[in-house]
């Protein structure tokens, strides 16, 4: 199947008087990997809850190919092909890392509740071809070893690789990564990184990824869009947005003319912290 282009348009979301997003437009090429980047409050964590459906757009349009996305409820998008992570981990604690990993395989099952009930040969064959695929991706993450373990008993690391994995599992043509290595340490970020990398190189998709971490984002990203006060700021590549003054005067409340000496390098980290509001 064919990864379409992503283009949002004019987005505008507002809460109670509160303007979230305004105006806000980019375009994410197929097969590309494209970074939402910006303090925190910039409105990062609202553009993706529009993109996957949980919030509605006030103005404007995000079209995915020839679909509307903005009027569609989330599983209407996540069957077009459309997964994502999140910011907080939105796991089932209780159930497996593999019982986690089928619900990402749901919208791919054909076997009916009636089939399913009477366990027949087509539901038995379904039930392994679905097993073989996410033990596939467990491999490919590098999560095979806890897939008969409760997802609680997972160290933090391990279960932003499971969400990651799960949200692998849907076989997306997009897939939204909300700051997928928040909270991790060195040696987890480095195999985050590494397996975003092998991800983006190997499978036919494309990527929208907020973060914080600028190095990340440098090693990563083909396209940068710079949020500030819900606004854009700009778009263009790692290094083209790291010299920008509207960026510089952004994250550090200078501009590079006042202070050459600002310009972020890229194993900066300008703007760390987790929580966005609205």
């Amino acid at each position: 199947m064919s990864v379409p282009e992503l283009a949002v348009r004019g987005l505008t979301v507002r809460f109670a008087g509160i303007t979230a997003l305004d105006d806000v437009s980019f375009t994410v090429a197929p097969k590309t990997l494209h970074a939402v980047i910006g303090p925190n409050g910039a409105g990062k964590s609202t553009c993706f809850n529009v993109l996957s459906g949980v919030y509605r757009a006030t103005e404007g349009s995000v079209t995915f190919g020839d679909a509307e996305l903005t009027k569609l409820p989330p599983h209407k998008i996540a069957s077009l092909g459309v997964a994502r992570t999140f910011q907080n981990l939105a796991l089932s604690d209780y159930l497996t890392t593999a019982a986690n990993l089928q619900l990402g395989r749901h919208r791919l099952t054909r076997t009916g509740f009636v089939t399913a009930g009477l366990h027949l040969p087509s539901a038995r064959r379904e039930e392994r071809a679905q097993a073989d695929k996410v033990r596939e991706v467990a491999e490919y993450v590098g999560i095979t070893e806890h897939l008969p373990l409760p997802v609680g008993l997972l160290p933090y690391g391990v279960r932003k690789r499971v969400e990651l994995a799960r949200a692998l599992c849907l076989e997306p043509r997009l897939l939204l990564l909300d700051e997928p290595v928040a909270g991790m340490n060195g040696g987890e970020r480095r195999a985050m990184v590494e397996t975003i990398g092998r991800v983006r190189e190997v499978m036919d998709l494309s990527i929208v990824l907020v973060e914080h971490d600028m190095a990340l984002v440098g090693r990563l990203a083909d396209e940068v869009t710079v949020l500030d006060f819900g606004r854009r700021l700009t778009t263009g590549t790692p290094a083209e947005v790291r010299r920008h003054p509207d960026v510089i005067r952004a994250y550090l409340g200078k501009s590079a003319e006042e202070d050459p000496a600002a310009a972020p390098r890229t194993n900066d980290t300008p703007a760390q912290g987790q929580g966005e509001n609205p």
